[in-house]
């Protein structure tokens, strides 16, 4: 009967390292996610900053010719 016990006490165990290990996965791919998420705002904020000047370049020459 002790057996059975230890068994199950070893099995909780494992599970709880188990569900650390996946809390810490989950918390490491938001982190990720956060910093892609805001890679791609910088990258469009810097493609519409981009366009604009062009677009003010191209009116530019438009208007001076």
């Amino acid at each position: 009967m002790k057996d059975v016990f230890e068994e199950l006490e070893a099995e909780v165990a494992q599970i709880v390292v188990d569900r650390k290990h996946d809390e810490i996965k989950r918390k490491n791919l938001l982190i990720s996610n956060d910093n892609l998420i805001a890679e791609c705002l910088s990258k469009e904020v810097f493609s519409i900053e981009t366009n604009s000047e062009l677009n003010v370049a191209r009116f530019t020459e438009m208007h001076v010719a």
